[in-house]
């Protein structure tokens, strides 16, 4: 993923609850560039099960890109 404001480097997936868990985490290494000092932006996700059962987009947060 190479973005004007980011680039994101790496995902790490890790099964929280189980196969038939309702949930998960994941982990993201994003990487600001300078420009985005001061921004606040939204994050959103999209998920789809093994039976193609698709939610999202739905708010999960935010993030500040705080200077150095």
């Amino acid at each position: 993923m190479q973005r004007p404001k980011a680039d994101g480097s790496g995902v790490q997936v890790r099964m929280g609850s189980g196969p038939t868990g309702p949930s998960v985490t994941i982990h993201y290494t994003v990487v600001f560039k300078a420009r985005a000092t001061g921004r606040t932006f939204s994050v959103e996700a999209f998920a789809t099960d093994d039976f193609g059962n698709e939610q999202g987009f739905d708010p999960v947060g935010t993030i500040n890109v705080l200077p150095r």
